[in-house]
């Protein structure tokens, strides 16, 4: 039987050139921090949405803001290697 796993090795495809210098594994250790710390803010806003609805409350305009940002910062450190590639491998 064939070994279907044999000569397979693990890749950063277009992002490679960035790793290997220091800068850019510090650019890409800056890039997922800033994606977690995103990910959490969401989670907390999406929170205080659910305790502000389970309480009554009518403080829509802030408790929409916490859920707004995170999600477009999310989207733009999505878009972000997305574009690179486009760039890179165009």
């Amino acid at each position: 039987m064939k070994d279907l796993f044999d000569n397979i090795t693990p890749g950063f495809g277009p992002f490679a050139p960035i790793f290997d210098s220091w800068v850019g594994v510090l650019i890409a250790a800056v890039w997922a921090g800033a994606f977690i710390y995103c990910a959490v803010q969401l989670v907390i806003g999406i929170g205080a949405v659910a305790k502000a609805r389970k309480q009554h409350r009518v403080d829509s305009e802030s408790t929409v803001w916490a859920i707004l940002w995170p999600i477009g910062a999310i989207v733009g450190l999505v878009l972000v290697p997305v574009i690179w590639a486009a760039l890179v491998t165009a």
